[in-house]
């Protein structure tokens, strides 16, 4: 029974992600007579949002999957591995919303970095301040990402898992050594020289779906400036997160 009905929240969930984004999107391309390449970003886009929903959501059955008595470690790697595809898939989302912007240059203007996601990320702060706590937190994705793709080559790295209070899943790096971008220095509950928790992969989805709704918003007050449409200009309210303990830790519940 429980199961079923995590199974049927994680359903709702992904309706409520993705059905703004679709909505926004199709008012876009007709208002802006979407020529073919135009039209084709919208399709990969929503496609790769579409599958970062599903990879988010595999993180969170681990434990519905997980059969009473599983070997923990292979429910760790499990996890692991679910996160680290997350956050692939982010990286790929973030490019096809880039590639989007520049199909517009007559709305966002032109010259916006294609080949560095932390120079779009800058740009796009730049020209909507109001968005800062949005940016900010997929340059933190964004810095993972970048981590998990040099994580073999630091030395002496570790890991492990744990969930909080709404079993959301969650990888902490650990080494000795140079500190990596994105880890702070020092440890909670291992001894070493530094530490590297993964971010919100909720936050991170949440505020990635608002920035690509932003942009089809911006797209159609161009083109049909009439046209009703909420206030994405305005500060955004970002996911409350459960209370963490003195270590980040929630009831010591870690893995």
């Amino acid at each position: 029974m429980r199961s079923a009905r995590r199974a049927s929240d994680l359903k709702r969930r992904e309706a409520k992600e993705l059905r703004l984004f679709d909505e926004l999107s199709q008012v876009a391309i007709e208002a802006s007579d979407a020529s073919k390449p135009q039209w084709s970003r919208f399709l990969m886009l929503r496609q790769s949002l579409k599958n970062l929903v599903s990879r988010r959501d595999l993180i969170s059955r681990v434990f519905i999957e997980a059969p009473w008595g599983a070997d923990h470690s292979e429910i760790q790697a499990t996890a692991i591995d679910r996160i680290e595809a997350f956050y692939q898939g982010y990286y790929a989302t973030l490019s096809h919303a880039v590639a989007l912007v520049k199909t517009y240059p007559e709305v966002f203007g032109s010259g916006w970095p294609h080949n560095s996601m932390s120079a779009f990320l800058k740009r796009w702060e730049a020209r909507f301040p109001n968005f800062e706590p949005v940016v900010a937190t997929l340059e933190q994705a964004r810095v993972h990402r970048t981590f998990l793709d040099h994580a073999p080559s630091i030395p002496s790295y570790g890991l492990f898992t744990y969930d909080n209070a709404r079993f959301e899943m969650t990888v902490a790096f650990f080494g000795d050594g140079k500190v990596p971008e994105g880890a702070i220095a020092g440890y909670s509950l291992v001894v070493a020289d530094w530490e590297k928790k993964t971010p919100d992969y909720n936050q991170v989805l949440n505020c990635l779906s608002i920035l690509v709704s932003a942009m089809c918003v911006k797209i159609i007050n161009h083109f049909a400036p009439d046209f009703p449409l909420p206030d994405f200009d305005a500060p955004f309210q970002t996911r409350e997160t459960p209370e963490l303990d003195d270590h980040g830790w929630i009831d010591g519940n870690y893995r």
